[in-house]
């Protein structure tokens, strides 16, 4: 009476801590259809009257050993996935730790292939770089596989060109083509769209693991790559992509498993060709993430051929131009206002003169603080956000701005390259993440995928000055890396240059006054800072010493080989700055000799200049180009550099003061 038993059952089944329990009806009711309506409703069993006591316990006892074999098998899976999660964390954590050294080993392997060497130490190094190379590959793909399994692996939706991934994979293939006398050969149907949206990265993962694994397995004959179009529709394409080669082949009992995780075609094969055995099956795993499908055909001694296929979407038609290997931001983006969010004078200057000559508007904020005031007043396009700051960091800044501009995408470029810090600014509110040295393939490529077209004024930028001389070499510098970095520009990297140069002369003294105060706090604010220049300006191995101490500093320990390892390589970046700027010193000593002062000239742009200092403006730089050409060669052109220096860090209250020397040197009333 009141609540019937299916209802009961029903109740039960919908209670988080009674669900489990196993419900039996019992019942004089053998109506076929109330019996499916309780089995329906979640019940175990259903026992008809008149009953045997007997029975009824036997069906119990059944159903109570039932539930406790389904507890444990369920508490085994929960280990076996608390197990596989604790092996995933592991194995990201070890391949980026490996990295770490990794890349110092490669970097250092690198700069002493640029010295003097004998024959034989040329071939040793060479050799040395191959093999971190192929160490560095398996890391990845270790790291890769964690990801995946931890279901981390995210895809990218970014603009591409398809030519462009097909001349990265020739070019990183080359090398082991002509070593092992092979011939290269490609077929691409010609009604293949070339401009694609997708992930261009992923994609060449894919081709180089499968174009290098053909190379691994064939000793003579060729490799063919071939693209044909499967589908063509108004807003996507499929493609079919195939690797041929004419190797050792593959026995077809081993195919069905040949894209499970740790497999190869045998037992053998790993020691004689090396590799982990994760390649294909992060090939098979990405294939399915590009929504196509990866299989073989293959006979022993006659070669096999991987086919797969990918989907991709269709840019919409415009202007896709390749310049100075960068993609270049098009007409439509032209004109578009960034903020630079950036502590560091040289890495604004850097930043502002790389983004500027593309054609885009850069406005500069300090630190966090700075930056919400700017975004107050001002519209903007995109924030380029760096963490570390004074006065308000980066993660603050960007939970304060999200507050009232939740639209406005903001992409961190920081220094900041540890395991989860990506995490960590994507959860502050940050939209992207871009890491210091900055790449300017990266860069130019995410600020396309955030800034929305609209018609825009474009702005005209002078173009790099090649007349600048530079040296062929530089100890301490990959000089072909750095200009790269700043898109050709020879006078901006003599410009900072000279500006290091005069900026961090007493770096290391201050570095080692903190430690040996054991203000470790400072000590990572200083090598923090150090390692992000020195990145941006390429000087290598002092990037590789600074980060070595900020990592040690970071583990809360630290010893007098790091900081040794710092000193030494900021005097050989020191001293070579010194002979590329001897020029423009002794232009600088000539210009200091004291001329006359013309003061009808220089006191409307000083009454001018301290109408600007007093309200914080950042519009100066005219004035201030005006002034040091009206003082230039007189007594006052060292306060004038400290004016500069001032109001390049936005002390206006300093500036102020220099304003006053010079204007009572000058009899002129603020």
């Amino acid at each position: 009476p009141g609540i019937d038993g299916f209802e009961i059952c029903k109740r039960i089944k919908q209670d988080a801590i009674l669900k489990d329990i196993p419900i039996i009806f019992l019942t004089a009711c053998t109506d076929t259809e109330k019996m499916l309506k309780g089995f329906q409703l979640g019940a175990v069993d259903y026992v008809t009257k008149p009953f045997k006591s007997a029975e009824i316990i036997s069906r119990v006892k059944t159903h109570i050993k039932l539930k406790a074999t389904e507890d444990t098998l369920r508490l085994n899976v929960e280990k076996l996935e608390a197990a596989n999660r604790a092996k995933s964390e592991f194995l990201a954590n070890m391949s980026h730790e490996i990295r770490t050294p990794m890349n110092g080993i490669i970097g250092l392997t690198r700069l002493a292939l640029k010295t003097e060497l004998t024959t034989q130490q040329q071939d040793y190094l060479t050799k040395v770089d191959s093999l971190t190379q192929d160490l560095l590959g398996i890391i990845n793909d270790i790291l890769d596989f964690s990801k995946i399994e931890a279901g981390k692996l995210n895809m990218e939706c970014i603009n591409f060109s398809l030519d462009e991934v097909l001349e990265k994979l020739f070019n990183t293939v080359y090398l082991k083509i002509e070593e092992k006398g092979l011939e290269l050969h490609k077929i691409i149907n010609s009604d293949i769209p070339c401009y694609l949206v997708g992930d261009p990265l992923r994609l060449l993962q894919i081709l180089i693991n499968l174009t290098t694994n053909a190379l691994k397995f064939t000793e003579k004959g060729h490799i063919l790559i071939t693209i044909k179009l499967i589908k063509l529709e108004s807003n996507f394409v499929k493609l079919h992509f195939s690797i041929k080669d004419t190797g050792i082949g593959i026995a077809s009992k081993t195919i069905p498993h040949l894209f499970d995780a740790f497999t190869q075609a045998n037992s053998s094969t790993s020691r004689k060709y090396g590799g982990t055995g994760l390649g294909l099956a992060i090939c098979k795993c990405l294939v399915k993430m590009m929504d196509g499908d990866i299989w073989i055909k293959s006979q022993l001694g006659k070669g096999s051929t991987f086919h797969f296929t990918s989907v991709f979407s269709l840019q919409a038609k415009k202007e896709y131009v390749k310049k100075q290997d960068t993609f270049q931001i098009i007409n439509d983006f032209q004109g578009a206002r960034i903020l630079l969010v950036e502590d560091n004078l040289i890495n604004q200057q850097v930043a502002k003169e790389t983004i500027e000559s593309e054609n885009l508007v850069v406005e500069i904020a300090n630190n966090g603080k700075e930056a919400i005031t700017a975004i107050a007043h001002s519209e903007f396009d995109v924030v380029l956000m760096d963490v570390q700051m004074p006065i308000m960091d980066g993660y603050e800044a960007t939970r304060l701005i999200r507050k009232h501009k939740s639209q406005l995408p903001i992409i961190a470029m920081t220094a900041h390259a540890m395991s989860g810090d990506k995490e960590k600014c994507l959860a502050s509110g940050m939209n992207d993440y871009i890491t210091k040295p900055i790449n300017l393939d990266i860069l130019f490529t995410v600020l396309e995928k955030w800034i929305k077209p609209k018609a825009r004024s474009s702005p005209r930028h002078k173009k790099n000055d090649e007349t600048v001389e530079l040296p062929k070499e530089l100890p301490g510098f990959d000089i072909d890396s750095a200009l790269k970095r700043i898109n050709g520009n020879k006078k901006l990297f003599k410009s900072l240059l000279h500006d290091f140069g005069q900026g961090y002369q007493n770096a290391a003294i201050k570095l080692r006054t903190a430690l040996d105060k054991k203000d470790l706090e400072t000590a990572l604010i200083l090598s923090h800072t150090l390692k992000g220049i020195a990145g941006n300006l390429s000087a290598t191995h002092l990037q590789d010493a600074v980060q070595d101490l900020e990592f040690a500093l970071k583990q809360g320990g630290w010893n007098d080989i790091l900081m040794d390892n710092v000193e030494s390589s900021l005097t050989q970046v020191l001293e070579s700055i010194k002979t590329i700027t001897q020029t423009k010193t002794k232009i600088e000593k000539i210009e200091n000799n004291p001329t006359p002062l013309n003061i009808s000239i220089i006191t409307p742009l000083i009454l001018e200049l301290s109408k600007l200092i007093e309200k914080h403006s950042t519009n100066t730089e005219a004035t201030l180009a005006a002034l040091k050409t009206a003082i230039k060669g007189t007594a006052f052109v060292n306060e004038l550099k400290q004016l500069f220096n001032c109001l390049d860090n936005f002390e206006f209250d300093n500036a102020k003061n220099h304003m006053k020397v010079i204007a009572l040197a000058c009899d002129i009333k603020l």
